[in-house]
């Protein structure tokens, strides 16, 4: 009886270590446990580190691109589109090719006009130049705009054979001496009248 005794109270005493140790273990967890702000802010920090590393990934893939030696001319068919589109880039229209297009019309223009004509064959000239820079610049790499280019040299020829015709006088319906804008807009007032308004 005696020995049951003391093992009862060994139990009780073993139940009330165990439960302050429970409570003690409780307490230092909910210490340590992070609050709802700091779980944000450790979510914060993980995105803006995976946006970072993203970043960097981007910028080395770019620098490779950048960096690729000359000889590599092309990629094979068989690589992944996201590859070839890589390893080529976005490729521009040439600035002079563009320049030249918009000369070449206003040469083109010049001439018909009639009075202009003179004028057409040096614009046409400066035309064809920039014509031929815009084929040497667009046949860099990166660098588009044959088809733009060969439009121009095609309209600043026009601008300087339809100019020196006029000036010459070979063509019965163009000549510098007369204005072919005016007699266009008088016939188009004979035809329409509601033009004079304009």
């Amino acid at each position: 009886m005696a020995r049951t005794g003391f093992f009862s109270r060994h139990s009780a005493q073993d139940a009330a270590d165990a439960d302050e140790r429970t409570a003690e273990r409780d307490r230092r967890l909910a210490d340590t446990a992070p609050t709802a702000g700091e779980r944000a802010e450790a979510a914060d920090r993980a995105a803006a580190e995976e946006r970072r590393a993203a970043d960097e990934r981007w910028r080395d893939d770019r620098e490779r691109v950048i960096e690729r030696p000359a000889d590599a001319e092309t990629v094979p068919e068989t690589a992944e589109p996201a590859t070839r589109a890589a390893t080529h880039g976005r490729a521009r229209t040439s600035v002079l090719a563009t320049l030249a297009l918009v000369v070449g019309v206003s040469a083109t223009y010049a001439a018909l006009s009639g009075r202009l004509a003179p004028v057409a064959v040096g614009v046409g000239g400066l035309g064809v130049l920039l014509s031929l820079g815009g084929l040497s610049a667009a046949s860099r790499r990166g660098v588009t705009g044959h088809g733009i280019t060969v439009l121009a040299l095609v309209f600043s020829l026009a601008g300087i054979i339809l100019g020196v015709m006029a000036s010459r006088h070979a063509l019965p319906w163009l000549n510098s001496g007369t204005d072919e804008a005016g007699r266009l807009r008088d016939w188009l007032d004979a035809r329409m009248p509601w033009l004079k308004h304009w």
